[in-house]
């Protein structure tokens, strides 16, 4: 196997600019004039110029901006109803039902939107659908999924 050698320049330096260590000048006492500086050998990126401007250092977001990114959002899943080996349908923290398989009419939130309302759609769909509850990938009885619904609201709160 033999490597050729390439037929194409790959980096030109620029027109004008000195490049390489041996360009470098002398200063008084003998040392490299600019010895700080590092300079590639050659390059041929331009250097962007420095903005002196208050403005460009700094970057504020709008409230409003804020609230439109975090109302795309998807609502994190609550529980999720399982019939069998299919999943019919998820309700999200808010109590909004998504049905999957069209078994169950998709729904949303209340007035008392949150885990509590959350868990009692759960409980209801499951027993439409005659489905289980499975919240975290673990199946649970609706008892339960209530219970941790008032439990969270009493310590939250």
């Amino acid at each position: 196997m033999q490597i050729s050698s390439p037929t194409l320049a790959l980096v030109t330096p620029l027109p004008g600019a000195p490049t390489g260590i041996e360009t470098r000048g002398k200063s008084a006492q003998g040392a490299p004039a600019n010895a700080g500086e590092l300079t590639p050998a050659r390059s041929n990126v331009a250097t962007p110029a420095t903005v002196e401007n208050d403005a460009a250092d700094s970057v504020s977001v709008s409230a409003q901006a804020r609230a439109q990114e975090t109302s795309n959002a998807p609502a994190p899943v609550y529980a999720e109803i399982w019939k069998g080996a299919i999943k019919v349908a998820q309700v999200d923290i808010h109590g909004h039902v998504i049905s999957l398989t069209g078994l169950v009419s998709s729904g949303g939130g209340g007035s008392i939107a949150g885990p509590l309302l959350a868990a009692q759609r759960a409980v209801q769909v499951a027993q439409q659908v005659g489905g289980e509850i499975r919240s975290a990938g673990q199946p649970v009885d609706g008892q339960t999924l209530l219970m941790r619904a008032r439990l969270a609201k009493a310590y939250t709160a």
